[in-house]
């Protein structure tokens, strides 16, 4: 191998060690170390009959979410863990998030307990707020 070549190995070989550096610190703050917890990303919307909030939350088990109802907010939490057995580890890419998290939602309107339906298939928790009956007021008009 020529200097030349034996140089850009040396470059090369910088280079990564450098990318798995950054990489190592990138992870530790994706996974929650210092830089706060784990928000799953959600959809809300409304149907004729309900308010409806879905949250993605693959891999966290059921027991290890909380839902809380508190007037008209409503506060998702838990922990999504790292469950690996292996022992000691060297990473190449990692983008799975293992963290507890926490998301609160206000609702358009205050829901009782009752009225909340949640189910949680595939990773997709989707709680269902019904809304309620429209009250019925008779008014009383007036000839002027």
């Amino acid at each position: 191998m020529s200097q030349r070549e034996d140089l850009f190995e040396l470059v090369k070989r910088l280079q990564l060690e450098a990318e798995q550096h950054f990489f190592n610190l990138f992870l530790e703050a994706r996974r929650g170390l210092g830089a706060g917890r784990w928000c799953p990303p959600a959809d809300i919307f409304e149907t004729e009959k309900a308010f409806v909030i879905r949250l993605e939350v693959p891999g966290t088990p059921l027991e290890d979410i909380k839902i809380t109802l508190s007037g008209d907010r409503l506060t998702v939490s838990g922990i999504k863990r790292d469950e690996y057995q292996g022992g000691q580890r060297r990473f190449y890419q990692a983008e799975i998030v293992f963290s507890e998290f926490e998301r609160t939602f206000s609702l358009p309107w205050s829901v009782k307990e009752e009225e909340v339906r949640a189910v949680y298939k595939d990773g997709i928790l989707t709680i269902i707020l019904h809304k309620p009956e429209p009250k019925k007021v008779k008014v009383d008009v007036q000839r002027e």
